[in-house]
């Protein structure tokens, strides 16, 4: 009931194309039923300033994240992803916002790298990769309509902290793909952001490769551009 931000369009191994976000943003925790639709924009961004919200696809398939401490469960199986029926693929683009196209190429974070996004919130920003959190880490999740209030728990997060003062992330942006670029200017996706801190200024991002692996997709570049 919200508002997130669709990552990215994948392609299934059938060629099937559908949208990629968090698994709270279009999957509502584990809880959404299949076919839910997915509106755009979303409930608080209709508004009379913006379109009349339309159903871009409709709730597939995600990977479930499950409340419990580390020691109860094996936290290294939650991922906070999602995949969604595109309603036609005319409706949507490759491109993120007006600042560049999705890149097919997905590698694994280095510290030190700078990366970027555009997200629904703060749209197009900068930042560096400044560490992996190594050990498990609590995420808070509230989703009233749904009765949702849990803390899940997380391996191998990305942290993101933002450039100029600037927050990287901020609520709203969930979903965003997240890129670096090598030292020839070449753009390789990286993560989804999921989760941050805006008292500290870090985002928290999910490794791409896993997320893609799990759902047995991979992205699309020049769809509409």
């Amino acid at each position: 009931m919200g508002a997130g931000t669709l990552g990215a369009i994948v392609r299934g191994p059938d060629g099937k194309l559908y949208g990629l976000t968090n698994n709270h943003v279009s999957g509502a925790c584990n809880l959404a039923a299949p076919g839910l639709p997915i509106l755009c924009p979303g409930p608080l961004d209709a508004t009379e300033e913006n379109i009349s919200p339309f159903t871009i696809g409709r709730h597939a398939r995600l990977l479930p994240i499950s409340e419990g401490i580390p020691e109860n469960i094996d936290v290294g199986n939650n991922v906070d992803a999602a995949i969604f029926d595109l309603e036609s693929a005319e409706q949507v683009s490759s491109m993120q916002g007006d600042s560049f196209d999705t890149p097919t190429s997905v590698v694994e974070a280095q510290g030190g790298w700078r990366v970027e996004k555009v997200g629904r919130t703060t749209g197009f920003t900068t930042g560096k990769i400044v560490g992996v959190v190594a050990a498990p880490m609590g995420v808070g999740y509230n989703i009233k309509e749904y009765g949702v209030s849990k803390t899940v728990f997380f391996n191998d997060i990305i942290m993101v902290e933002g450039e100029n003062g600037q927050p990287f992330s901020k609520a709203g942006d969930s979903g965003s793909l997240v890129v670096a670029y090598d030292d020839a200017g070449v753009r390789h996706a990286v993560g989804l952001i999921f989760a941050g801190n805006e008292v500290r200024g870090h985002s928290y991002v999910v490794p791409l490769q896993v997320v893609l692996e799990k759902l047995g997709v991979e992205l699309v570049s020049g769809l509409n551009v």
